[in-house]
Order: structure tokens, then C-alpha cells, then sequence
């Protein structure tokens, strides 16, 4: 049986190949679940900081009357048992919104945690270019608004007054700030936080065009996608996701910013505290009702008591932990900060010592001299010492 042919004749083929761009390539990039609402166009990129160092350039506002590079919004996250996130319609929108319906309803209910997880979030909704992926062009990123607020007190100088423009496309500078944490337990530390200096957006003039050009023609209000009534009221359908979720975009804002750590563990403190009044308070009422169940029980209870005095005592030793390690953390902010400006100040030590040397070395000159002066002086007294003597004898 004869071999075929490894050949292939081309002109026989019907078939032609199509390549893909680049646009088409990094489109597929951003393609998002199916099962998953969007609250912005598929085709934009999310950012999503990473773990430890990140370092952004945020790209100017275009949206009509734009006063600040973020524009604010009210986010709900966590919605129903796929935890899906919706833009506010009743904060964003002044709209009939069936979670605010709902938050309303779990408050004069008394569900304080249904109400609470109902509660939208403030976010500062901007585009950026992350400079460890500039390949995937301008981002958004609906930042907590803590992180906002630390990023707005940088761009002001207290003593001058002047205002930093770091959103400028040739003058403005790039951001760094590192992340710690996930989820609810992320913080964005606010000492940290620093702008570089002034360069432009990208050396390429026609990619910092083209990068420009993509914000002018999607003002951030312009990406947004709000869902009707029914759709979120089905898709809610009176369930929470859990709490704990991963995803940066529903980090807690009470977190955003470690420069509020501290208050942050006295409240939760509090709060514990408050929890452990409240399940006394309870205990007094089943007492009440049943007091021959509470004479059988009271050893029980005692117990409960114990341990949870238990459980009080090595929280307070995690807290004192927590404080170790903020301290800790303030001393690596303190090392990369010396780091930044390692070169100047070397620099300036080497101008001091070279300084210093010179004084130096006139004042050993000066202590030459004075000590020359010091020798002759006493070689004199010390010949006409002698020559006293001699005629005395």
C-alpha cells in the first residue's frame, strides 16, 4: 500500500486561516463567568491588587464636571447565594431598589446582621494603568474609599498648600502602595503610600495616545451597568453570600486603611464586649422563666462562664500580638522609605564627610601651630632658667 504524500497541495484547499489581532486576543482576557452579573462592561479589565507591592498610574477624569480621577459610587456585594455585586439603585440612582426595601424591612425586623450586609459601600471608581501589566492598557478598579481618602491627603501638602496632579498625562507620577490581607481582612497600610516622581504616562507617545484616547471615550459613569428591579430582586431572593469572601472588590471598607487598625480592634472589642452583655442578659431571661432549670444548670453555666472569660483572656493576648506586629510593620515602612531615598542621602553624607575633613584638617593645622608656639615658649623659659643660675653660683 503506498505511503501518502507528506505534502500537502495548498491550492487544493478550500480552508483559509484567519489570524487574530492583539485587540482580539487581550479582549479574551476580560471575558468574565457567565453566572456572574457584571457591574461593568465585559470588555474592561478589572484590577485587582496584588499581595505586597503594587505600583499604578491612574489615568485622568472625562466625565462631565469631573472634580477628583474617582468617581463615587454605592456598590452591594455579597448578594444571594452566588454572592453577586450590584450597583446601588436607590444611592446611585435615587430608584426603587429592592435590597434598600429589604435592609428596611430586616432593621424593623431586628436582623442587625441581614441589615448590616444590606448596607451598600462607598467605592471611588477609577482607571489606572497597573505598571506590572501594561500590556492589559487602562483598568478599573472601584477602590475602598479609605484608600481613596489616604490617596486624596497625599496629593496635598500641608505646608505649602500646593495640590499634586498625579493623574496628568506628562506630569503627573505613578502611585505605590502595597496591599496586606485578603478579604475582609485586607488593608491598604496609608504610610506607605507614596507618589514617585513626576514622568510621563509612557514613554511611547502613541500608546499613551492610544491608553488617552480609551478614558475619553469611556468616561467611568458611561462602564457602568445597573441592573432592573426584578433582576436583582430575583436574584437576592432574601439569601446573603457569606461574609468571608476572598475577592478584593468586597474587601471591608472599616479596613481599607491601617492608619484606622487601631481604633478598628477597640471597637471590635467593644463589640465583643457588647456581645457577651447581650448573651448574659439573655441567660437572665431563661432564668427568669425557669428558675428550678437554672438550679440544675447552674454548674453548666459556671462552666460557660469560665470559658468564656477563657476565650476573653486569649483574645486579649492576640490583641497584644496584633499591636507587636503593627509595631513591627511601622519599623519595614520606616526601612522602605530609608530605601527610596537611599541615593540622596548618600549624597549628602558624602558631602558632609568631605566637609568634615577639610575642618578637620584645619584644625589639626592650627593645633600644630599652637603647639609649635607652646614648645618655643617653654624651651625660653627653661634657658633663662639656667642662666639665673649659673650667675648666682
Amino acid at each position: 500500500m503506498a505511503r501518502k504524500s507528506s505534502k500537502r497541495d495548498k491550492g487544493r484547499s478550500k480552508f483559509k486561516y484567519k489570524s487574530r489581532s492583539r485587540e482580539d486576543a487581550v479582549k479574551q482576557t476580560h471575558k468574565r463567568g457567565g453566572m456572574f452579573d457584571n457591574y461593568i462592561h465585559e470588555d474592561h479589565s478589572l484590577f485587582k491588587p496584588r499581595e505586597g507591592k503594587n505600583l499604578i498610574r491612574i489615568l485622568p477624569p472625562t466625565w462631565e464636571d469631573a472634580d477628583h480621577f474617582a468617581f463615587y459610587l454605592w456598590m452591594n456585594y455579597n448578594i444571594g447565594p452566588d454572592k453577586q455585586t450590584y450597583l446601588s439603585l436607590s444611592q446611585n440612582l435615587e430608584e426603587a431598589d429592592p435590597l434598600a426595601e429589604a435592609r428596611d424591612e430586616a432593621i424593623a425586623d431586628g436582623d442587625k446582621k441581614l441589615a448590616d450586609a444590606l448596607k451598600p459601600k462607598l467605592r471611588a471608581g477609577m482607571w489606572l494603568i497597573d505598571r506590572y501589566a501594561e500590556e492589559e492598557g487602562p483598568q478599573f478598579w472601584a477602590a475602598p474609599i479609605t484608600f481613596n481618602e489616604a490617596l486624596a491627603n497625599l496629593c496635598v501638602d500641608e505646608d505649602s498648600a500646593a495640590v499634586l496632579q498625579p493623574d496628568h498625562p506628562d506630569d503627573g507620577c505613578d502611585l505605590r502602595f502595597f496591599k496586606k490581607g485578603t478579604g475582609r481582612n485586607t488593608e491598604y497600610t496609608a504610610a506607605k503610600m507614596k507618589f514617585l516622581s513626576e514622568s510621563p504616562l509612557h514613554e511611547d507617545e502613541d500608546l499613551q495616545d492610544e491608553w488617552l484616547e480609551f478614558v475619553q471615550d469611556n468616561p467611568v459613569p458611561d462602564a457602568l451597568i445597573y441592573y432592573e428591579y426584578d433582576k436583582i430582586a430575583a436574584a437576592f431572593g432574601g439569601q446573603m453570600g457569606s461574609d468571608d469572601d476572598e475577592d478584593d472588590e468586597e474587601d471591608d471598607d472599616d479596613r481599607g486603611s491601617s492608619r484606622r487598625g487601631k481604633r478598628g480592634k477597640s471597637s471590635s472589642r467593644r463589640r465583643a464586649r457588647s456581645r457577651s452583655r447581650d448573651d448574659d442578659e439573655d441567660e437572665g431571661e431563661d432564668d427568669a422563666e425557669d428558675e428550678d432549670e437554672e438550679e440544675e444548670d447552674e454548674p453548666k453555666r459556671r462552666g460557660k462562664v469560665r470559658e468564656r472569660m477563657k476565650s476573653k483572656r486569649r483574645g486579649r493576648s492576640r490583641d497584644d500580638d496584633e499591636d507587636e506586629d503593627e509595631d513591627e510593620d511601622e519599623d519595614e515602612d520606616d526601612a522602605e522609605d530609608e530605601e527610596d531615598e537611599k541615593d540622596t542621602k548618600t549624597r549628602s553624607r558624602r558631602r558632609s564627610r568631605k566637609r568634615e575633613v577639610a575642618d578637620e584638617g584645619d584644625d589639626d593645622g592650627e593645633d600644630e601651630e599652637d603647639d609649635d608656639k607652646d614648645t618655643k615658649r617653654s624651651s625660653r623659659r627653661g634657658r633663662g632658667k639656667r642662666g639665673k643660675r649659673s650667675r648666682s653660683r
